[in-house]
């Protein structure tokens, strides 16, 4: 990540399996732009719930979908 905050205009990720939002967490309080997904609907609850992703939560946007129904084209 050394290397994006000192190269990088506009800092987005996507974080596919997001599980229950560790790297969405970390990514978030580092000034990121995050889109997390998981297919699992009880990993999506506990990281709507997680205070540390809350905090930042406008600047996260939590998915719910299969890697195939992921709507790519709105998507960073």
């Amino acid at each position: 990540l050394e290397y994006f905050k000192t190269n990088l205009q506009e800092k987005k990720a996507l974080d596919l399996g997001a599980g229950v939002g560790n790297d969405t967490a970390y990514l978030l309080a580092q000034g990121w732009h995050v889109w997390a997904n998981d297919a699992e609907s009880e990993a999506l609850a506990l990281m709507k719930v997680r205070a540390d992703i809350q905090l930042y939560a406008h600047n996260a946007i939590l998915m719910h979908n299969s890697f195939s129904d992921l709507p790519w084209a709105e998507l960073p």
